[in-house]
């Protein structure tokens, strides 16, 4: 049931972006070693492509991410589930392949509109933007306590205690606004920025340091055979179970609210109305590229670094560090069955288990960007027409950070058709198989192929514009 509380903000997440449509993202990386390609430029501003462009609006530039440590397709399919019946987590092989901290993120990149040209010496870009990003961390013992609830019988209430820590919830969305200059400062070295508005759409934040589920039950010999217990001894019976929360939730979202129950906690989380602008805030990238030789470049870049303020009105606080007791009475059974159901019940979307008081203080949040660190190197053979390439992103995102190393090829076929082939060896655990294609304006990439419900990463990249000016050499 715990696990309700962490898969609880997994699912609020999820909702937020679905609320959103779309989610904000890892870049794709298996287009970055394709020359000249427009798609660099997510990854460093300073990459320069060989033609100004202007994106078909919403579907020009598409990406989306999801990663996991321990997660396939298709577990995180039951667990988002939310079934009442729901029993993945009886599963043996399912608890023996997880780990004691099992992480899942997800993100989407949206370009509204987008385009890039030619200035002189230097090189232009503009772009209108959603991001969102999804990040969990879930202890193992979480669904290992699910399983042991789903089983138990009364004989295993007499005495039962189990403590989780460690479950971490951060969601974070946004619209972009960004204007980008590139220019070559001589032969060698090239150097590129952006500066961007950020509109906050929505920011949620929980942490559960401590979740302990203790019961005792007095008048009958926990050693007694079941079956001998007398029927008088089970209505004499008397009995407490508690639930012990450390927990805080941070939430900022226009429409965002925490509806509380007659015993004062808060039961639900709602959202009613359209969304809107929540917080502003300011954001920049920085990159560079160097001509070590004709044939080898490096390169880096720093990208997101910046904060979104979000407002007093719609930001929300709550927390709790108390226990809750349930009664167990022949005579007074209610909660204890509310009890014993919300344990066993398998749904992982359940605020009233957090015990949980709104503060009615409000203050004004900031929240800082997820920033990236991007470096390459690249060589260039067969008069440049084949690109053998290394690169590494690290994403200080929360709850965790998403490092990766990509090797990359691609082979210009033509000047306006071009293959690449990757190989991401870090999140997918060695099956990190990508693929890149460029097709004139459309470009269509993946960095992990998909390899059944066994697939533990996933990512897909749409892009399709239209030509602007003369093309590059």
């Amino acid at each position: 049931m715990k696990q309700m509380i962490i898969l609880k903000s997994a699912v609020i997440g999820l909702l937020l972006i679905l609320a959103c449509t779309r989610m904000s993202a890892q870049q794709i990386r298996s287009t970055y070693f394709i020359d000249g390609n427009q798609t660099r430029l997510q990854l460093n501003p300073a990459a320069i492509p060989n033609q100004g462009f202007i994106n078909v609006p919403v579907i020009g530039g598409v990406s989306t991410t999801m990663a996991s440590n321990t997660f396939g397709t298709g577990d995180i399919s039951d667990i988002i589930a939310n079934r009442s019946d729901a029993d993945y987590f009886m599963n043996d092989k399912f608890i023996r392949k997880l780990n004691m901290n099992n992480k899942f993120n997800a993100s989407v990149n949206t370009d509204f509109v987008s385009a890039g040209w030619f200035s002189g010496e230097g090189f232009w870009n503009a772009n209108v933007s959603l991001k969102v990003d999804l990040g969990v961390s879930v202890p193992r013992n979480i669904f290992e306590f699910m399983r042991d609830t789903r089983g138990m019988n009364l004989e295993s209430w007499f005495d039962y205690s189990s403590e989780i820590h460690g479950e971490k919830l951060d969601i974070n969305s946004y619209m972009e606004t960004g204007v980008g200059y590139a220019r070559p400062i001589n032969n060698r070295l090239t150097l590129g920025g952006k500066v961007k508005m950020l509109f906050g759409i929505g920011n949620v934040r929980m942490r559960i340091d401590k979740l302990g589920i203790k019961t005792k039950l007095t008048g009958i010999d926990p050693h007694k055979d079941w079956r001998e217990i007398t029927r008088q001894e089970i209505e004499n019976a008397q009995g407490v179970a508690s639930i012990e929360t450390d927990a805080s939730i941070e939430a900022s979202m226009k429409g965002f609210g925490l509806v509380e129950s007659n015993r004062g906690y808060v039961n639900k989380i709602k959202r009613s109305g359209s969304l809107g602008i929540a917080g502003m805030g300011m954001g920049i990238d920085l990159g560079e590229t160097y001509k070590i030789t004709n044939q080898f470049t490096v390169s880096g870049a720093v990208l997101d670094l910046g904060f979104i303020s979000w407002s007093k009105d719609n930001s929300h606080r709550a927390s709790s560090n108390a226990s809750r007791e349930y009664s167990f009475n022949i005579h007074d059974y209610a909660d204890a069955i509310e009890f014993s159901e919300r344990l066993a019940d398998g749904k992982v979307l359940d605020v009233a288990m957090l015990n949980i008081i709104k503060r009615k203080e409000k203050k004004a949040r900031t929240t800082s960007l997820y920033t990236s660190l991007v470096l390459g190197g690249e060589y260039k053979l067969l008069d440049d027409k084949l690109t053998l390439g290394l690169l590494s992103t690290t994403r200080f995102a929360q709850p965790n950070t998403i490092a990766e190393l990509t090797l990359g090829t691609a082979y210009k076929l033509t000047p306006m058709i071009s293959f690449s082939l990757s190989y991401s060896m870090i999140q997918s655990r060695g099956a990190g198989l990508g693929l890149g294609v460029q097709l004139g304006p459309i470009v269509i990439a993946t960095d992990y192929l998909y390899f059944g419900n066994n697939t533990r990463c996933l990512n897909a990249m749409v892009g399709m514009s239209i030509p602007l000016g003369t093309r590059r050499k």
